[in-house]
């Protein structure tokens, strides 16, 4: 959640333009009511987290550096906002953070067995949906594009952004035949799961 707070505040003067009709644009929700409710949800995580034990604080705080460090464009602005694809990346890689700091709660896993190319493959299986969605959702036909936003299919046309898209879910298919059954991917039906994956 202080995920998407923080991005109120680092998107709000493009966003003042692009999105005029939204609650924050319009002045119904303010950035110090943000602020506010900001620095409650950190506060909150963080006493979680210190009465939850010693690795779940580590890895929290690691994904709290990490998403401070996403907002302030890894003070690289200038060259991120050049490139989509590295905005793309070094934005999403907070995901196998996240979903590393779940497991950690979820588990009885050591920071070994957490650290292992099993859970790797978990880790890359629970991530990979969003990587998708993050493209998808800023995917548009020439009538939908926006000058004042900026979308995939803007800077990398329509077919190398629905490539990409259809790589990244063969990808996924992949290693979720990986991660649920070996035999499960070698098999016939498994194939078939990963072509409609990548159909779709």
């Amino acid at each position: 959640f202080h995920l998407r707070l923080m991005d109120e505040f680092k998107d709000y003067d493009e966003d003042v333009i692009a999105y005029p009709d939204r609650l924050l644009s319009r002045g119904v929700v303010t950035l110090k009511d943000l602020k506010l409710l900001l620095i409650a949800c950190i506060g909150i995580e963080f006493v979680l987290n210190l009465f939850i034990g010693a690795e779940s604080l580590i890895l929290w705080f690691m994904v709290f550096i990490y998403s401070f460090l996403m907002f302030k464009e890894f003070f690289i602005e200038k060259i991120l906002n050049k490139s989509m694809a590295l905005y793309l990346v070094s934005h999403q890689l907070i995901l196998p953070i996240i979903a590393l700091y779940c497991f950690s709660l979820s588990t009885d896993l050591n920071m070994d067995q957490l650290l292992s190319l099993k859970s790797a493959a978990a880790i890359l299986l629970i991530s990979l949906p969003s990587f998708i969605f993050e493209i998808g959702r800023k995917t548009w036909n020439p009538e939908r594009e926006q000058q004042t936003a900026d979308s995939y299919t803007k800077v990398w046309g329509i077919k190398k952004t629905v490539v990409v898209i259809n790589l990244a879910t063969l990808i996924y298919g992949m290693v979720a035949g990986a991660v649920f059954s070996t035999q499960f991917f070698m098999s016939y039906s498994g194939m078939i799961f990963i072509l409609l994956l990548f159909l779709t």
